[in-house]
């Protein structure tokens, strides 16, 4: 029942507008909160997954740009490219473990209604990103030197053009993934033209 729920939520997505229509493992899907600096919003055993802003025009520097479906990235696959101006919709993964006890490395996924085209994992890219993708009414970790990813064990696998999957460990600190998807219908022919566009770039 709840796989029939979601493909029949893929299939209805058909505004401009991407949502976050289901989560596993780890992976908790929350409203935008007050704030995400760093000990705030934090948990040991569970990541957030939050919706930022929704149909933005983004000129800015992505670190994945098309990741291809299932190979684990991790903090040295960053390969930072400016496509141009791009209709996204935002949303972030942030996991914090300040002052929780230690749980070790959580696991989960996250689907989308839409197409995934780029994944922010870095310091630097999510704090470049934060004005333009972040939600207005959240205050963001901004410099905070242990926002990205850090240790060879976090990861994120792009298992299917809506879904990633993730792997994150901290030690008091925070991780985060900033995903973009293509505003657009969530269609399989929308998902069909995009792994035929990583394709071409392997």
């Amino acid at each position: 029942m709840k796989y029939m729920a979601l493909v029949s939520a893929m299939a209805l997505g058909s505004s401009c507008f991407g949502m976050i229509v289901g989560t596993t493992g780890a992976a908790t899907l929350v409203s935008p909160p007050a704030s995400l600096a760093s000990g705030v919003f934090a948990s040991s055993t569970q990541a957030f997954a939050i919706n930022e802003k929704q149909g933005v025009l983004f000129n800015g520097v992505i670190d994945k740009y098309l990741p291809i479906i299932g190979l684990a990235y991790t903090a040295s696959s960053a390969t930072p490219v400016a496509p141009g101006p791009r209709w996204v919709n935002s949303h972030i993964i942030h996991f914090d473990n300040r002052f929780q006890p230690q749980a070790g490395p959580v696991t989960g996924t996250v689907t989308f209604d839409k197409v995934i085209i780029g994944v922010n994992f870095t310091r630097p890219r999510l704090d470049a990103s934060d004005a333009a993708l972040g939600n207005p009414g959240t205050i963001y970790p901004f410099g905070w030197a242990n926002r990205g990813f850090s240790t060879v064990i976090d990861t994120f696998t792009v298992v299917n053009p809506f879904t990633i999957r993730f792997t994150l460990a901290n030690t008091q600190e925070m991780d985060e993934i900033r995903v973009l998807t293509l505003p657009g219908p969530g269609s399989l022919a929308t998902a069909g033209a995009m792994l035929v566009l990583r394709r071409r770039r392997r």
